[in-house]
């Protein structure tokens, strides 16, 4: 059979990596040619032998190229803190196949949002609730906010959307970089400062 032909399968996924699916259940456990399948699609790892899909590294090559394919990962590796990561890296929405446990971690839920603002409904309750994890969700995606569980927050809709919107409304975030084109002294001793934000825009201050 055709499906069975290694050197035909392995041409096939080379130039698609989704044809592995339709390679011979013996060929779909060949570690070589599932890994050049995933090394052109990620998600392509759905339709290798699960003793692959429990393949840290291997996994790892997919999820860097597809996010999703975190779903398709066995549990042991769902719940595999840098595999995590990788995954939300690329796509926010993988938040959803880590572990409960995971899905609780501060710093992998605000990866997610910012990839993926929507993300934040796949958080438990107390993240949910967080100012900066909200600020972060809105800022991606303002219809992020639907899914904070703190009623003062989404009650505060406008407040959020207006500082989420500053660079500069959430600790760790990059600072706006300026460049000073002139200083004045002005009546009384103030400065005025004529800068341009690394966008090339101008703004002034006092």
């Amino acid at each position: 059979k055709l499906q069975a032909d290694r050197e035909l399968v392995l041409e096939a996924v080379q130039g698609f990596g989704g044809a592995i699916r339709y390679a011979s259940v013996e060929l779909r456990s060949d570690r070589e040619l599932v890994q050049e399948a995933v090394m052109q699609h990620g998600w392509a790892v759905q339709f290798a032998a699960e003793r692959l899909r429990g393949d840290r590294a291997l996994m790892l090559e997919a999820v860097r190229r597809c996010g999703w394919a975190l779903q398709f990962a066995s549990k042991d590796l769902q719940a595999d803190r840098e595999l995590v990561l990788e995954a939300v890296r690329q796509n926010g929405w993988a938040i959803q196949f880590a572990t409960v446990e995971l899905r609780a971690e501060r710093d992998l839920v605000q990866e997610a949002v910012r990839q993926h603002g929507r993300a934040l409904q796949f958080a438990p309750d107390h993240l949910r609730q967080d100012r900066n994890i909200v600020l972060e969700a809105v800022r991606q995606d303002g219809e992020a906010l639907n899914f904070a569980t703190s009623r003062e927050l989404r009650g505060d809709r406008e407040a959020l959307v207006r500082a989420a919107a500053s660079p500069i409304a959430i600790p760790g975030s990059q600072a706006p970089v300026y460049t000073i084109r002139d200083v004045s002294v002005l009546p009384g001793g103030h400065l005025e400062v004529v800068a341009y934000s690394m966008a090339g825009g101008p703004g002034g201050g006092t």
